[in-house]
C-alpha cells in the first residue's frame, strides 16, 4: 500500500512466507511473518528518508523459540546547486538479524554523494560506510563504494 502526501509518501507492506527446508530426515517447516513501512519528505533541494522491517520466523515442526529481527534507516540527502545535478547525504542504518544471537547486531553510518550526468544519460554514485559491530564482533568492515548507472 502506498498512500502520497503532499511533498513525499509513505508505504506499508506485509508478507506471509511458510516454507520447508533441508532434506529428509531433517526436513523442517519455518514460517516468516514480515512488516515494513517506509516514509519519503521532500521540501525544496532537502528529502529525507525513513524505513523499517520486523520480522518473525517460528519453527512448528521443531518446537524451537521464535527468532525475532528488525532493522531499520533514516536519509536525509540535499541537492547541491552545480553545474551538474549533485546531492550529498548521510544515512543512519540499524540491523538486528537474529533474536537468538546476541552479538549480531550491526550499525552503519554512510556518506555519499550522487552526481547525474544528463547528457550520458548516466550518474555516478559514491559512498563511505562506517560500520559499528557489537563489542563481542570484532569484524571490520568499513568500505568506499563507487557506482556507475548508465539508462539505456
Amino acid at each position: 500500500m502506498i498512500a502520497r502526501v503532499a511533498g513525499g509518501w509513505a508505504i506499508a507492506a506485509a508478507r506471509y512466507n511458510p516454507r520447508t527446508v533441508g532434506d529428509l530426515p531433517f526436513r523442517q517447516d519455518e514460517d516468516d511473518l514480515q512488516a515494513t513501512a517506509g516514509l519519503r519528505y521532500a521540501v525544496g533541494p532537502v528529502a529525507l528518508d525513513a524505513g523499517a522491517i520486523v520480522q518473525r520466523t517460528a519453527f512448528p515442526t521443531t518446537g524451537g523459540p521464535d527468532q525475532r529481527a528488525f532493522g531499520g534507516h533514516a536519509q536525509i540527502m540535499v541537492t547541491v546547486p552545480a553545474a551538474l545535478p549533485l546531492a550529498i547525504g548521510y544515512r543512519f542504518g540499524i540491523l538486528d538479524p537474529s533474536s537468538l544471537i546476541t552479538t549480531d547486531r550491526v550499525m552503519e553510518h554512510t556518506a555519499g554523494a550522487v552526481l547525474g550526468l544528463p547528457r550520458h544519460r548516466m550518474r555516478i554514485q559514491f559512498q563511505l560506510t562506517h560500520v559499528v559491530e557489537q563489542a563481542a564482533r570484532e569484524l571490520s568492515n568499513d568500505r568506499a563504494q563507487l557506482a556507475a548507472e548508465l539508462a539505456l
